[in-house]
């Protein structure tokens, strides 16, 4: 059986992070039996240094970008891809956009803003720490995030700037989602859960943001998040 590492279950989501989610949600959409292995410890032995990873059948295959593609090869793709080259490409795009810049938008809500952090980051992954680690590690953990999101240039925005470049991403997501009950039309594909983990991972946290505003008040991304709930009820 495959053997999933993540970082496990919070704020009503299979995982915190978008990546991890979206292997959890491909998994479950194909009907493939796994196991979770979460905890924070799992970055330890990560081979990238990130999470998620899988183990199957000794393989060990890092990153959700490889993760799911080695899943269609070895199990077949029930989930299942648009025909048109078109819109094949136009995904892509989408949810290239979605991983490498929505997500910041998101790291910087849940670790940079005090109010999150302080009320919801902080209780989640540190308040069962030990209290000489807990006065030092987290501190250096967001340390080490604020320094990646500088890195990556998202963190060389104001705060208001960050939420402007989240919401155009959403803005962009909601308009081509449109009418459609998934996002390349009637019936799921694969980039569903790239959009899903993203969209679910805004909407369900607590953690207060102009991106959540956003979210709560379009009825075209919560109703997708209600249906994709209900299609992984099944």
């Amino acid at each position: 059986m495959i053997r999933l590492y993540q970082f496990g279950q919070a704020w009503g989501l299979p995982d915190p992070s978008p990546f991890c989610m979206k292997v959890v949600t491909y998994l479950q959409l194909a009907n493939i039996d796994f196991e979770s292995v979460s905890g924070l410890n799992n970055l330890q032995r990560a081979p990238k240094g990130k999470l998620p990873y899988i183990e199957d059948e000794g393989k060990i295959v890092a990153d959700s970008g490889f993760i799911i593609p080695y899943l269609q090869e070895k199990y077949g793709n029930p989930v299942g891809e648009p025909t048109d080259p078109r819109q094949r490409g136009a995904l892509r795009a989408i949810t290239r956009m979605l991983d490498e810049d929505l997500y910041f938008a998101m790291v910087y809500a849940r670790w940079i803003d005090e109010h999150n952090w302080r009320q919801h980051t902080f209780p989640q992954f540190f308040s069962k720490m030990p209290l000489p680690i807990r006065a030092v590690v987290p501190a250096i953990i967001r340390r080490g995030v604020r320094k990646s999101l500088h890195g990556q240039g998202m963190g060389r925005h104001t705060p208001g700037e960050i939420m402007q470049i989240g919401l155009r991403n959403l803005e962009a997501l909601r308009d081509y989602l449109g009418d459609n009950p998934f996002i390349a039309g009637t019936e799921v594909c694969v980039a569903d859960v790239t959009v899903y983990a993203f969209v679910a991972g805004i909407a369900k946290p607590p953690h207060a943001s102009a991106l959540k505003e956003f979210v709560a008040a379009d009825p075209t991304l919560t109703n997708y998040v209600t249906r994709m709930d209900s299609r992984l009820a099944h």
